[in-house]
């Protein structure tokens, strides 16, 4: 009796230790349960997980999860016992719930970093090397600076923002454009500057658009689809002209049409396969073999507005320092963000500082010979509608006035008073308000107009 009652004693020991050692309780788990079902359900809880962001607001807890259940796993595969591979899974459950309670009481105390971070994860920052490891950077910073979540002020959630917006803008563009970077720069390692200069330059520039109209329109995929399309099209164009150089044995121009006829004996062997299949179809392939030829004319078209427009853009941003504004493409437009107005605070006066910007944008729409300028204003989510309509529209105007006051005079000149109705960053920060506070001017180009670069700012 002794010696059961020692042994009795001792498992229980154990147990305590056990117990201890984990510092937490085991959940609920049936002895009964489908091991393989039950790691499969918390592989998708984990996952789950992922999406709540419990990697940064409960990070302790839901790692100890995924080790669990990677031990669940491997006696799974070594075949160990239903009863020690369910243990493991009760392990993982339990740090799974308390994860999730962590980050319920967490969340609240920093949901607006947690919203931009949640973009930057739609935008597949964890799916790329780079960026993987700017967001664990940003994701460790962010946990060192938060502690428990209750040390972060206002400045320090500004500044998580803007990393994760930074990441997101970044994500985007890898996704998007990324092939066609690196297309490029494996061409330029294999001396496309010297064997094919003008077919990398056509795609330097493409590049350089998608990137620009990514940046202007991040939340609006169908806006800049076009452009990246046109990247990753000249970024191929490229590779496949530098290869038919043959290491600079043949010239560009021989290489550009040898890739042309390439493609169109290509395009051809598919059309005599599409007529081959249905007779009855040679009239309408032939009609789409003229379209196509048309829509051959309007890409070429395009290209060089591209180049004009990129042409443009570069001219218009050297007359700006960075604080005072940033230029964008818009369609064929091209669209000044006026950064420093610094309208006194519920007025539309102009300040003497912004009318020197203003003198520059108008140089700069006298220059490309514009045709029509429209003005918006915008104003932060402090305030009423109404009123911050109202005081949008009085800032717009009185930009207009200048400008028609200014040597603008028989220019069609259109303003729009948005108020908050069009936010670029958050309203939750004094850095986000600061930027939503903002006068756009919008410049259409005459499209005989070759860029004269005037004096750029030093």
């Amino acid at each position: 009796m002794k010696i059961k009652n020692l042994i009795v004693v001792t498992a229980a020991t154990s147990a305590l230790i056990l117990g201890c050692s984990s510092k937490i309780q085991k959940a609920d788990i049936s002895d009964t349960a489908n091991p393989a079902q039950e790691i499969s359900r918390l592989d998708f809880e984990v996952q789950e997980g992922y999406k709540q962001q419990l990697d940064v607001l409960a990070n302790k807890d839901f790692t100890q999860a995924q080790k669990y259940l990677t031990e669940a796993k491997d006696d799974l595969a070594s075949d160990q016992s239903q009863k020690e591979v369910l243990e493991d899974v009760a392990y993982a459950e339990a740090y799974m719930q308390k994860a999730r309670q962590t980050a319920e009481v967490r969340s609240p105390k920093v949901s607006s970093v947690l919203e931009v971070r949640e973009k930057a994860l739609a935008a597949g920052a964890h799916n790329s090397g780079p960026n993987e490891k700017t967001l664990k950077k940003i994701d460790d910073d962010l946990r060192d600076k938060a502690g428990n979540f209750d040390r972060l002020d206002a400045d320090s959630m500004s500044e998580f923002q803007t990393r994760y917006m930074a990441l997101e803008l970044d994500a985007i563009t890898e996704n998007q454009i990324g092939n066609a970077r690196s297309r490029i720069q494996g061409a330029r390692d294999n001396r496309a500057a010297r064997y094919t200069p003008s077919v990398l330059k056509k795609a330097e520039i493409d590049l350089a658009t998608a990137e620009n109209v990514i940046r202007a329109n991040r939340s609006l995929p169908a806006n800049y689809m076009a452009s990246v399309k046109d990247a990753n099209r000249s970024s191929e164009l490229l590779t496949a002209t530098l290869a038919a150089t043959n290491g600079g044995r043949v010239d560009e121009g021989t290489a550009t049409r040898l890739v042309a006829q390439e493609r169109a004996l290509r395009e051809r062997d598919r059309e005599i396969s599409s007529l081959n299949t249905d007779l009855e179809g040679a009239a309408s392939s032939q009609q789409n073999l003229k379209n196509r030829m048309e829509q051959q004319n309007e890409r070429l078209s395009a290209a060089n507005a591209a180049v004009n427009m990129q042409k443009t853009i570069d001219m218009a941003r050297k007359q700006f320092s960075p604080n005072e504004a940033e230029v964008f493409q818009q369609g064929n437009k091209l669209l000044i963000r006026l950064k420093a107005m610094n309208f006194p605070s519920g007025s539309a006066n102009l300040t003497e500082n912004s009318m020197d910007v203003l003198s520059k944008v108008r140089d700069v729409a006298t220059t490309l010979k514009t045709s029509e300028v429209i003005i918006e204003g915008h104003t932060d989510s402090t305030g009423k509608r109404a009123l911050n309509e109202k005081l949008s529209e009085a800032r717009a105007e009185s930009v207009a006035k200048y400008m028609e006051n200014n040597g603008l005079e028989g220019v069609k000149m259109e303003t729009m008073g948005f108020g908050f109705e069009k936010p670029i960053a958050t309203n939750k920060t004094k850095a986000g308000r600061e930027q939503n506070r903002r006068v756009d001017v919008i410049l259409t180009p005459s499209t005989s107009t070759s860029p004269v670069v005037p004096s750029a700012v030093e």
